[in-house]
């Protein structure tokens, strides 16, 4: 298994990233509400 790209979407309300490999499968992601204050954010 080996990563091929890493895509991140940092929105207002929501992050979202995802891996996957060379052939499109998707091998990891993550949804996550993005906190507006970067120190609670960052302390995650």
């Amino acid at each position: 298994m080996s990563v091929a790209a890493i895509g991140v979407d940092a929105g207002s309300t929501t992050t979202k990233l995802v891996a996957v490999d060379a052939v499109g499968t998707q091998l990891w992601h993550l949804l996550e509400d993005t906190d507006p204050r970067m120190e609670l954010q960052t302390g995650r």
